[in-house]
């Protein structure tokens, strides 16, 4: 049984969500829900080649600082026919606890090559 820290996580995905206007830049948002113990990462992520596809590289959670980590990036799908184009991806990772929600939230998207193309970190406000 977890006393504390993460229950589960999940990853979602949409290559084209809605009929804009589509952000232009990466870009992502944090959602504390302390009822459902759940916090919620939405966000955008560029990148190129139809050969990677959007992922979750790590969910993580420091519990002596209360500190998430959420790193989204891309992983290959096998394909050798590649086409040279720039994916938007949104995307939802949604993390749900045992016990009390991180304080702090880092978000980063990485790149297939591990470069670091976005970072933010948000604090959980107090209601």
């Amino acid at each position: 049984m977890v006393d504390s820290g993460i229950r589960r996580w999940s990853f979602t995905r949409d290559y084209e969500v809605g009929g804009g206007p589509w952000p232009t830049e990466d870009e992502a948002t944090v959602a504390y829900d302390d009822e459902e113990t759940t916090v919620t990462v939405s966000g955008v992520f560029f990148d190129g080649g139809s050969n990677h596809e959007g992922c979750a590289r790590r969910v993580s959670y420091a519990p002596n600082e209360r500190r998430l980590a959420v790193d989204v990036g891309t992983v290959s799908t096998g394909e050798e026919f590649v086409m040279d184009l720039v994916q938007r991806i949104h995307y939802e990772v949604e993390v749900v606890f045992a016990g009390e929600l991180p304080a702090v939230t880092e978000v980063r998207h990485v790149s297939a090559l591990g470069n670091e193309q976005f970072a933010t970190t948000l604090e959980q406000s107090e209601a």
